[in-house]
This record gives structure tokens, C-alpha cells and sequence, in this order.
């Protein structure tokens, strides 16, 4: 069997593996690697060239891309659904008494049961710390 198909097998291996793996991006930097080699390989009968090209490429891929990609799929993470509220603004409809846990507050136009570590008056604006549940936890801003 010719040196470049070898390569290219496992070339496509390495590739297949990338997909069924969850984001480590290591395989698709090695399989790189090993295309680069099944192109060498084709180009010259050397056997030293392929597997030099195929160390350096896969190691200098490493080392370069996966930082890379690692920032750009961490760029875009932004929180979602009741993980965003925390940090919003909102008013206190109903007064939070912390010992009773019956307080209502108004976030971006939806009603919450709202508990807090003071007592905070109805028209009180109070600054969202967490979400436990249907429960916001909050405290007083002004």
C-alpha cells in the first residue's frame, strides 16, 4: 500500500475521531499533521520527510490553534434564561419582610417571589443576587 494512502487513512481516523469526541480539539490538530504528511509523502520517497512533517505540523497545531479556539468558543458564552436576571434591576411590588418570604418584584416586566436578608418597602428598587427556584434572591440599591 502506498505511504500517502496510509497517511490519508489515518488522516480521516483522526478526523472522525475529532467528531465523536467533545471539544478537545486534539485530533483535528494531529490529522492536520497527517495530511500534511500524505501530501509529503506523494512528493518524495524519503521516509523520514513525512513523519517529520507530520510531528512538527501537529505539534505547532497544538500549540497555536487550540488557545485559539478555545477563546472564540468562550467569546460568545453569555448567560441564559434565569441566569441572566442576576444583576438586573427590579422594584419591589410587594414589601419583603426576610423572615416571612412573601415579597413580590417586577424584573424586566415579570413578576417574581422575591426574599432578601433586610426588609425592603413596596416601590423599592433592589438589584438581583440570585435565583433559587421560582425565588429571586435580591437586595436594596437605593
Amino acid at each position: 500500500m502506498q505511504p500517502w494512502i496510509v497517511w490519508t487513512i489515518f488522516a480521516v481516523v483522526l478526523f472522525v475521531a475529532e467528531m465523536l469526541t467533545p471539544g478537545g480539539f486534539y485530533f483535528a490538530c494531529i490529522g492536520i499533521g497527517a495530511l500534511l504528511a500524505a501530501l509529503l509523502s506523494v512528493l518524495t520517497t524519503l521516509w523520514w520527510g513525512p513523519w517529520g512533517i507530520f510531528l512538527a505540523a501537529s505539534v505547532i497545531l497544538l500549540i497555536v490553534s487550540r488557545p485559539l479556539a478555545h477563546r472564540l468558543t468562550q467569546a460568545g458564552a453569555k448567560p441564559s434564561n434565569v441566569d441572566a436576571l442576576v444583576g438586573r434591576r427590579g422594584r419591589v411590588t410587594v414589601a419583603i419582610e426576610p423572615d416571612r418570604g412573601n415579597g413580590m418584584v417586577k424584573i424586566d416586566g415579570d413578576i417574581w417571589r422575591a426574599t432578601a436578608s433586610e426588609a425592603i418597602p413596596a416601590e423599592h428598587f433592589v438589584e438581583v443576587v440570585a435565583i433559587e427556584g421560582t425565588r429571586a434572591i435580591v437586595k436594596r440599591t437605593d
